[in-house]
C-alpha cells in the first residue's frame, strides 16, 4: 500500500514537471509571436506615414573632401514655409536663412549679422523705405533682401554711414516643390534655369527622405548622388529583376518569385546647348505576381542639372489607369552628408492615393537598399570594367559639366578609367 502511494506521488510529480515544461514552451511561443506582431505593427505604422525618413552613416568616420557641383541646389522644401516667413537651414557647408517676402518670393541670405554675429534666422521681416528687409533681433540692423545691403540700424546716428555693410545674398528660385540657391565655384551668375514640370492639378501626398553620410574615400558625388537621383540603375534591372518571395512560392508549388518588377530602358536623351543641363530617360516597366503579369507602365524621368529631377508614372493595373508624379531633390548638407528628398504628388481619388502610397513604399525600400551600399563605397582611380557600362559612361560624361577644378574637383575622362 505504501509503495502504491509512493508511485502515485512520483507520477503526479512527473506530470507536474511536464506540465511546467509545456507551459514554459507555450508562453515562449506566445512571447515570440507577440514580438513579431509588434514589429509588424511598428513597420506597418511606419510605412503608412506620409513622410518616410531614414539616415545612413558610413562606418568610416573620416570626413569626405568631395566637391560641390555647380548649378541650382535644393536647400529646403516649399511646404516647409507654410508656418512662417523665416526658415533656418544648412546646405553647402553653410548656414543659410530663407525669407519669404510680402509678395511671396523667397530670398536666401547669409545667416549671421556682420555687427555682432547674431543669427538672422531669429529676425523679422520689415519694410524699410518701401522695400522688404530682414531685421536682426538684437541691435536691429536691417538688411535689404534684394541685395543684402544694410539700410538701417538702431545704434547708428546716420544710416548712410552704414553704406558698404552688407550680407551675402544667393540667387534663389522656387521650382518643383523645392527652394534652390545657385552655387558656382567661380562666383558666376546663373546661366540656366530648371523647368517647372510639376502639375498643379495633383496634390502633395508625402515624401521619402534619406540622409547619406559618406567617408573620405567616397569623394565622387557623381557616383553617389547622381546615380540615385538619375535612376540610371533601372537600366540594369532586366538582368536582375527586383523580386522577393522565391522560397514562399516554391513552398506552394509555384515557379519564380512571389513578386517580380522589371524595367527596360527605352531611350536616354541629353539635350545640347543651351539646354545641355537636361537629361531625359524613358522606361517601360512590368510587375508580375507568381509569374502572372498584373501591371504595366511607363516611367518618364526629366533631370535638370546635378540636383533636381521630376518623374512621371503612367501605370495600368487590372484595367485601371493611374498617373503619378514624383519630384527629386538632392541637397548637399556638407561634403560628408547628402540628403535625398522624393516628394509624391497624386490625384484626389482614393484609388490614386493607394497607388501613390504603394509606389512610395517601393521606392523607400529600393532606394534604401542602394543607400546602405553606397554609404561605404570607395572611388578607385581606375574603375575596372566600367567602360562596358554604357549608362554609367553617359551619366559620367553628362555630369562632368557641373564640376570644375575651381570647386576642388579634377575628374578624369572616361578614356582614362
Amino acid at each position: 500500500m505504501t509503495e502504491n502511494i509512493s508511485y502515485s506521488s512520483k507520477l503526479s510529480t512527473s506530470l507536474s514537471f511536464l506540465d511546467l515544461i509545456f507551459i514554459s514552451i507555450f508562453f515562449l511561443v506566445i512571447n515570440t509571436f507577440l514580438k513579431l506582431l509588434g514589429r509588424l505593427y511598428n513597420e506597418l505604422r511606419f510605412i503608412l506615414k506620409d513622410d518616410l525618413c531614414k539616415e545612413f552613416t558610413s562606418h568610416d568616420d573620416r570626413p569626405s573632401d568631395g566637391p560641390y557641383p555647380n548649378g541650382w541646389m535644393p536647400v529646403a522644401e516649399s511646404n516647409q514655409f507654410c508656418g512662417g516667413k523665416v526658415l533656418k537651414t544648412h546646405a553647402l557647408g553653410q548656414n543659410i536663412v530663407l525669407v519669404r517676402d510680402s509678395r511671396g518670393k523667397v530670398h536666401a541670405v547669409e545667416s549671421n549679422c556682420p555687427n555682432s554675429g547674431d543669427h538672422l534666422g531669429h529676425g523679422e521681416i520689415i519694410q524699410v523705405r518701401g522695400e522688404d528687409s530682414i531685421r536682426c533681433p538684437f541691435h536691429e540692423w536691417s538688411f535689404r533682401l534684394r541685395d543684402g545691403a544694410c539700410v538701417d540700424a538702431s545704434n547708428a546716428k546716420d544710416w548712410k554711414a552704414l553704406e558698404g555693410r552688407s550680407i551675402k545674398v544667393w540667387p534663389c528660385i522656387e521650382v518643383n516643390g523645392f527652394i534652390c540657391v545657385w552655387h558656382q565655384s567661380k562666383g558666376n551668375d546663373p546661366d540656366w534655369y530648371p523647368d517647372e514640370l510639376r502639375s498643379n492639378q495633383k496634390d502633395y501626398s508625402g515624401k521619402i527622405e534619406y540622409i547619406l553620410s559618406t567617408s573620405s574615400g567616397n569623394n565622387n558625388n557623381i557616383m553617389i548622388g547622381g546615380n540615385i537621383i538619375d535612376l540610371s540603375d533601372l537600366s540594369r534591372v532586366p538582368d536582375k529583376p527586383l523580386s522577393f518571395g522565391r522560397k514562399i512560392a516554391q513552398y506552394f508549388g509555384f515557379k519564380g518569385d512571389v513578386l517580380e518588377l522589371t524595367f527596360e530602358l527605352l531611350s536616354c536623351t541629353t539635350s545640347k546647348k543651351p539646354d545641355n543641363h537636361k537629361r531625359i530617360l524613358e522606361y517601360r516597366g512590368s510587375l508580375k505576381i507568381l509569374s502572372f503579369q498584373i501591371a504595366t507602365g511607363y516611367l518618364h524621368s526629366h533631370r535638370c542639372g546635378p540636383s533636381l529631377s521630376t518623374i512621371q508614372f503612367d501605370i495600368k493595373i487590372f484595367g485601371l489607369h493611374f498617373t503619378q508624379e514624383m519630384t527629386l531633390g538632392l541637397t548637399f548638407i556638407d561634403k560628408s552628408r547628402q540628403k535625398f528628398v522624393f516628394q509624391m504628388y497624386t490625384d484626389r481619388g482614393i484609388s490614386s492615393r493607394i497607388m501613390c502610397r504603394l509606389i512610395r513604399i517601393f521606392f523607400y525600400y529600393a532606394i534604401g537598399e542602394d543607400c546602405s551600399i553606397l554609404q561605404d563605397m570607395v572611388c578607385f582611380q581606375k574603375l575596372g570594367n566600367s567602360k562596358k557600362d554604357k549608362s554609367l559612361i553617359e551619366l559620367h560624361r553628362w555630369s562632368k559639366q557641373f564640376y570644375d577644378a575651381a570647386g576642388g574637383c579634377h575628374l578624369r575622362d572616361v578614356n582614362d578609367w
